[in-house]
This record gives structure tokens, sequence and C-alpha cells, in this order.
């Protein structure tokens, strides 16, 4: 008989058990996804708060670049002769801390008595500000003049040196905002170049809030190359499209085309064997795209933690809804076993042992009394 209520006991809480366990595991797992979720959805916001902060304080930057030209450009209309064009370019490169130098260039022959050509430029040296004419420089061939000239439209250009040959260092490259200048109505008549330092722009970044230790920034130019990004070698040289497996990582083709395009958003892409969560959007007005790149280990980290604490939870619920099963079970079988015992001693000649009331409504309950009232009868 023992072993029956054994067997009984232990197949009814198997039975409890086999359908309280997987309601509690699916109520977790509905628990898991929805924080899953939430946590995920909380990164990319965290991301994309602290790209717009970043972006804005590079725009913020370029603003001063333009509005040191945009504000002077009246006194080089208004004073469209040798003397003047020098000092309104040492005035721009000196009221402006962010301004790196400015150059004024005219169209050939526009100041005979200098020769064909005519520029003067200005430049921080850091203790000074020196201001030079260059008679024989021919700057009608450069980007910044040529585009301005042809396009009779203000436009940023990408990074130059004219200090390097034609290679460009990321220590010394320029970048600059240019204007044409109209000083007797619609012809242009020269060009204004207001330069600013790209190492500058990028010490600028790089001290702004990074949400996680290996997260960094990069900004890529109209054409995908690399403007602002950790590996040096990559800058001014490469581009998003040449440094990149079109085959092997074409998450990283797929992102490139999306900032050329201007468009902005999130993905998830392998940078050096490293899954990566990548927020990007535009640069206003400049044809630039900015891209903050975290580590995809730093942004579900607290995911992370929250697998190991749903593991430990889980396996801490399963063991108590064990414990409490078994408790219930026996607290509810009790009386029954109780009653099997009198029931037995009865049936053994036993005729005087008593069957105790109960005042339980469940159906062990009546049962006891049942018997107590068969009992009493017979007796």
């Amino acid at each position: 008989m023992g072993k029956v209520r054994h067997t009984f006991s232990k197949r009814l809480s198997r039975t409890i058990l086999i359908l309280a366990i997987p309601l509690f595991v699916l109520s977790l797992g509905v628990f898991y996804q929805n924080a899953k979720r939430l946590l995920h959805k909380e990164a990319v916001e965290r991301s994309r708060t602290i790209l717009s902060t970043t972006t804005q304080l590079v725009v913020n930057y370029l603003n001063s670049i333009e509005t040191a030209a945009r504000s002077n450009l009246w006194m080089l209309e208004e004073n469209f002769n040798p003397d003047s064009l020098a000092i309104v370019s040492h005035r721009i490169v000196s009221l402006n801390k962010s301004v790196l130098s400015c150059s004024v260039a005219a169209e050939p022959n526009t100041f005979p008595q200098f020769g064909e050509n005519f520029s003067v430029y200005s430049v921080n040296d850091g203790d000074t500000i020196r201001t030079e004419l260059e008679p024989e420089f021919e700057y009608f061939e450069k980007n910044w003049s040529k585009k301005t000239m042809q396009t009779g439209k203000a436009c940023w250009i990408n990074p130059f040196s004219d200090f390097n040959a034609g290679v460009i260092n990321h220590h010394d490259a320029v970048g600059s905002f240019c204007m044409p200048i109209r000083p007797h109505g619609n012809k242009i008549e020269g060009v204004v170049s207001v330069d600013f330092s790209f190492q500058k722009l990028r010490e600028t970044i790089l001290a702004t809030h990074h949400p996680y230790p290996s997260s960094y920034y990069m900004i890529l130019g109209p054409v995908g190359g690399y403007l602002i990004h950790p590996n040096n070698s990559l800058l001014f040289k490469k581009t998003i499209f040449t440094a990149t497996d079109s085959v092997e990582h074409p998450d990283i083709i797929a992102l490139g085309r999306e900032m050329i395009a201007h468009k902005h958003g999130t993905m998830h892409v392998t940078f050096d064997n490293e899954l990566c969560h990548v927020t990007y959007m535009p640069i206003t007005d400049t044809g630039w795209s900015i891209a903050l790149i975290c580590h995809d280990n730093d942004v579900l980290a607290d995911y992370n933690h929250l697998t190991i604490i749903m593991i430990i939870f889980v396996i801490i619920g399963i063991l108590l809804i064990a414990w409490i099963t078994r408790k219930v079970v026996q607290r509810n079988i009790g009386p029954l076993n109780e009653l099997m015992e009198a029931t037995k001693s009865i049936s053994e000649g036993n005729y005087d042992t008593v069957i105790s009331p109960t005042n339980h409504k469940d159906v062990v309950g009546k049962l006891q009394n049942a018997f107590r009232k068969m009992q009493l009868a017979i007796m």
C-alpha cells in the first residue's frame, strides 16, 4: 500500500510539473524576447542620439568655416583690389580660430600689374598669421578654384594638400569651403577658399562622447573615400569600395552605398571579423556621411547579462516549482493516506479504529465523512 501511495504521489507531482513547467518557461520566453527587443531598441536609440549629437558638432564646426567665408564675401566684392583682398584674407583667418588658412584667387589677367595670375593667401602658423602673394601659383588648376568657377556656386572641397606634391597626408590635409566672387554683377572674377584642418576636425570628433570603449567614428566622402577613420592608412587614399572585397564583405559594400546615397539608418556589418552595429547619417550640405561603429558585444552587453540571469532564473524557478508541487501534493493526499490506513486497519479486524470527521468539502473530505458514517452505522 505504501508503494501505491508513493507511486500515486509521484505520478501526481509529475503530472503537475508537466503542466506547470512549460507554462513557466513559455512565460519567461515571452518576457525574454520582449526584453531583448526593448534592449536592442534602446541601444539603437542611444547610438542615434549620440551620432546626432556628434553630427551636430561637426556641422557647427563646418558652419564656422562657412560663416567665415559668407560674412566676409561682401568685403571682397566691394573692395576687389589687391590690397583689400590681402587684408580680408588676413581678417578671415585672424577672427576665426577654426580657420587654418584662406586663399583669394582672381581670374587670370584681372590684375595685369602682377602678371597673369593673382592669388593671395593667409595661413595661421600658430603664433602668427602670415599673408603672402603667390604670383606664379597656378591655382586655376586646383579643384577648389576650378570646381567653384565651373559650377558658379559655393561648395565644399574634399581633402587636399598643396605641400606634398599631390600625396595627401592625414596630418596636413585640409578641406575647404569655396565661394565665387562677383564684384561687378553676375560675372565670376575670383574665388575665396576658406580652409580647415582635417586633423583638427578628427581630434574634435575623437574628443566627443563614445558610447563604448571600442566604438569609433568614420566619415566618407561623396564617392566613399575615407575622410575620418581610426586607420590612418585608409585616409584620403582608399574608398570603402576599393579597400573592401565585395565577395567576402557585401555588407560593407552595402553600407558604403547607403552612406554615399546620403541615407540614414542602422545596419549590422562585420569589420575586422567583429560583428558591429553601425548607425549612419549624412552631414548636411557637404556630400559627406558620418557613421558610428560599435561592436555588437558592447551594444548587447546588457542583453548578454540578461541571458545569464534568465538561465539562472529558469533553473531556480523549476526547482522551486518542483518543491512547491511536492509540498502541495503531500498536503492534499495526506488525508487520503490516513483514510487508507484506517480502512486497512478495519479490514484486518480492528473495528475500533476511529475514522475522524473532517470539515474539508473536497472529494477526499466527503469520502472520509462517508466512511465514518458507514463505520458508525455498522457499530
